[in-house]
Formats: structure tokens, C-alpha cells, sequence
């Protein structure tokens, strides 16, 4: 089940603090702004849901998780840094 709740404050709260973030940015030529601050947030949650759902759901710990969910974040964020940028 999704713990994401956009009836929830806290979670609009959050939201809201990524999506300005994430246009700061943008604006800043940090973050590619071809694509929407939206989509953006929505590749970033999921990599990094993807990857606690993945820890989670294992018998096993199949990584470290902190170190894991790191190295995937790095890799989406450095897959939307603004080209030829900073």
C-alpha cells in the first residue's frame, strides 16, 4: 500500500517543499527543465520507494540499504542534471 497520502498535511507539506526544490534548481541550471518540476519529483519518489518496497520485500536484505538508496538517487539525479550545466 502506498504510505503516500495527499489528503495528509504533512504530505502535501512535503510535496510542496520538493517541488519548490526542485524548480530552485531548475532555475538555477542545476536540473534539466525540460521535463516538469512533477515528473521530476515523481522519478525521484520512485526510485526511492522502488527501493525500500525492494529491501523491504526480500527474505534477505538484498543491500545495504542507506548505501543503496544513495547510489540510486545519485544515479536519477545526476540522469536529470541540466546538460552542460553545473
Amino acid at each position: 500500500q502506498n504510505q503516500h497520502n495527499e489528503d495528509d498535511e504533512m504530505c502535501r507539506n512535503w510535496d510542496e517543499l520538493a517541488l519548490r526544490l526542485i524548480r530552485k534548481l531548475q532555475t538555477n541550471g542545476e536540473l534539466r527543465t525540460d521535463e516538469s518540476p512533477e515528473r521530476v519529483a515523481g522519478v525521484l519518489q520512485c526510485v526511492h520507494q522502488g527501493t525500500i518496497l525492494e529491501f523491504v520485500a526480500s527474505a534477505e536484505p538484498p543491500f545495504p540499504l542507506r548505501t543503496e538508496l544513495r547510489r540510486r538517487l545519485t544515479l536519477a539525479i545526476e540522469g536529470l542534471a541540466a546538460r552542460g550545466g553545473k
